[in-house]
């Protein structure tokens, strides 16, 4: 499955370019209703349906025609990534920066499981996160997952 992905995520980068969009992640995995190929995207100021529309329709055919899962019929899905996905690529950290987050780390890290703080920036794989008055230089190799932290409304509370 994930030579699907490979090959579906190296076809994209000139439609998703065209587009304007960054290709964040692909899915290629069976569900209940059968395989299913899930193209997740985002851009500069969010994503609306008519970037998943647009881009669905311009990689359809093409798809068909490289056929990167070698005849198994499957589903494609375009979708924007949501409020609470992880942030996992550098530009994803980027877009982040200002907002409160939480990493949760693989080992403990100063003796904690996960922490909340305010993004600063991302460079050279570090991650530098602002805890009330103190600044933490997290090694993003150290970090299992991360998300930008929202209030019950749906609201980042930092910016």
């Amino acid at each position: 499955m994930s030579k699907v992905v490979d090959i579906v995520k190296d076809f994209l980068i000139p439609y998703a370019k065209k587009c304007e969009l960054e290709i964040v992640d692909v899915e290629y995995k069976k569900m209940e209703n059968g395989y299913n190929l899930i193209i997740y995207i985002d851009k500069q100021g969010g994503v609306n349906i008519q970037d998943c529309v647009k881009l669905h329709k311009l990689i359809n055919d093409p798809l068909d025609e490289i056929d990167p899962t070698k005849g198994q019929p499957y589903n494609l899905s375009v979708s924007s990534c949501g409020l609470n996905r992880p942030l996992k690529t550098e530009n994803d950290f980027l877009r982040a920066i200002g907002q409160k987050i939480c990493i949760k780390f693989y080992l403990p890290y100063n003796g904690k499981k996960q922490i909340e703080g305010i993004l600063n920036n991302i460079s050279n794989k570090i991650i530098s996160l602002q805890i009330e008055n103190d600044i933490q230089n997290i090694e993003l190799e150290k970090v299992a997952s991360a998300n930008i932290v929202f209030d019950d409304k749906g609201e980042n509370d930092a910016k």
